[in-house]
């Protein structure tokens, strides 16, 4: 069922508004139909016109041929011959027009037989002509009395004159329609306007009825409900006021605390400061042992290549020795070269003598690079035994430089423990720092969450206290508004 208690307002004043509007919407759809009408017939008005005016130009130019044809057989003219060629083609471009506008059926029969007749007088018309041309102009004459050229000539005219009749007709039948039309506009109007003054006078009283019965009720409703409204506000003002306290009590407890976390947070942050410091000796310590460590690493080096050196000077006064060796077998076998020699010389006589001397010279010399490779020879060995002693003290040091190397290590690795336990107590002291401040930025958001809930708890009070003074004053204007109505 349709129930109007449910409507808003809002909803009668739009029904009141669109009600005139759909008449008047369905008032302007009639006046545009009947217009529409009335410009058809104007139209319609129009074209019968146009119409009348082609037959009679059409009568005209059918005249024209007539006249130019017996003009042509009395007195053989070009200007006669251009007449009437002037004149068919004026009827041509007439007659096409007038067939594209005519829509009356007995308008088109009465066409149809005109065109047939203008047909059958054109070719009449020209086979005079072609007689007269021909130097036939009596017997032109005499065709055209014979064929009654006139009475077909009437009776095309007759036919136009029948068409000019009937458009006339269909002029004064379109003026009657076109005038019905305009009454039948004015009366669609004027009741249209009439019925729709009438209509929304009495929607209108109807709607502000309703309006005033669900004012009225509107009233009363909020009335009452301002004064549950009030009872409500005042519990809720005692609730706020009692939250206010507890609120304010919360914070004081967590300022406690954020101080206590802020102190927690500054101790954590020296522990932490200790200890890096602690880390940084211990890193210290530790880049010494690693310093100390490639220092006996580098002598280590350096001994093994003085081994390998003196391994290499060994080698060397070993080929000295044999080179030594090799010189005294020279000289022994050059001195016994040089006492053969001598013999030889002897027995030579007077002519060896010179040789003689020259062998004695060869055999002094052969002595002295014997004594000399002997004397190498003695140098050479003292020399391989002061490198013996040499190897012996190396491979010692070689070893003693191990030894350093292993103990560097085990102290590397001493320190390294040592820096990674200082390490993770800094780490850890860091991390405690950092919980610690964390909890104190929580502990302090936290605060502020509470002076803001404090100030919020504070405002709604004051609010609901508002609230209340404005019930009250609702209430009031509910019952001026009650007492309007």
């Amino acid at each position: 069922m349709f129930d109007v208690k449910h409507y808003r307002i809002r909803s009668w004043i739009i029904a009141g508004y669109a009600l005139p509007v759909f008449l008047f919407l369905l008032t302007s759809t009639a006046v545009f139909v009947n217009v529409h009408t009335v410009r058809e017939e104007a139209a319609l008005w129009k074209e019968s016109d146009r119409i009348a005016d082609l037959i009679y130009k059409l009568g005209f130019n059918v005249q024209q041929l007539s006249r130019a044809a017996r003009g042509y057989m009395l007195e053989k003219s070009e200007i006669s011959r251009q007449t009437y060629e002037e004149a068919d083609r004026n009827y041509e471009n007439y007659a096409a027009e007038l067939q594209t506008v005519i829509s009356d059926e007995q308008q088109r029969q009465n066409y149809e037989k005109m065109t047939e007749l203008v047909e059958n007088l054109d070719q009449f018309d020209r086979q005079l002509i072609a007689l007269v041309d021909a130097g036939k102009t009596q017997e032109a004459i005499a065709l055209w009395k014979a064929e009654k050229g006139r009475e077909l000539s009437e009776e095309i005219t007759d036919i136009l004159e029948a068409m000019q009749e009937r458009e006339n007709d269909i002029v004064e039948e379109r003026q009657a329609e076109q005038e019905n039309a305009l009454d039948s506009l004015l009366s669609v109007t004027l009741g249209a306007s009439i019925v729709s003054l009438l209509v929304a006078i009495a929607v209108g009283s109807w709607i502000i009825s309703r309006i005033n019965q669900r004012m009225n009720e509107a009233a009363s409703t909020v009335a009452s409900s301002s004064r549950q409204i009030a009872t409500a506000i005042e519990e809720q003002e005692r609730t706020a006021v009692h939250q206010a306290s507890s609120v304010n009590q919360t914070t004081t407890t967590m300022d406690e605390l954020s101080a206590s976390s802020r102190q927690s947070a500054q101790q954590a942050q020296d522990a932490s400061t200790s200890a890096n410091e602690a880390l940084d000796l211990a890193d210290k310590g530790s880049q010494a042992v690693v310093t100390t460590q490639d220092g006996i690493e580098t002598l280590k080096s350096k001994v093994g290549e003085i081994a390998e050196q003196i391994a290499q000077l060994s080698n060397q006064t070993s080929e000295i020795r044999d080179i030594s060796q090799l010189v005294g077998d020279l000289a022994n076998q050059t001195n016994m070269l040089a006492l053969n020699a001598a013999v030889e010389a002897v027995r030579a006589g007077e002519h060896g003598k010179g040789f003689a001397v020259v062998a004695a010279e060869i055999r002094k010399l052969a002595d002295r690079s014997r004594q000399s490779a002997q004397k190498i020879h003695s140098i050479v060995n003292e020399i391989q035994n002061s490198i013996h002693a040499t190897v012996m003290v190396t491979e010692e040091g070689i070893k003693t430089a191990d030894e350093g190397v292993r103990i560097a290590g085990d102290t590397a690795l001493a320190f390294n423990g040592v820096q990674e336990a200082v390490n993770n107590m800094a780490v850890n002291n860091q991390q405690i720092y950092l919980n610690l401040q964390q909890q104190a930025s929580a502990i302090a958001l936290v605060v502020d969450a509470m002076n803001n809930l404090n100030t919020a708890a504070h405002e709604s009070a004051e609010g609901i206290s508002q609230v209340k003074l404005g019930t009250q004053q609702l209430n009031q204007a509910a019952e001026q508004l009650k007492t309007i109505i």
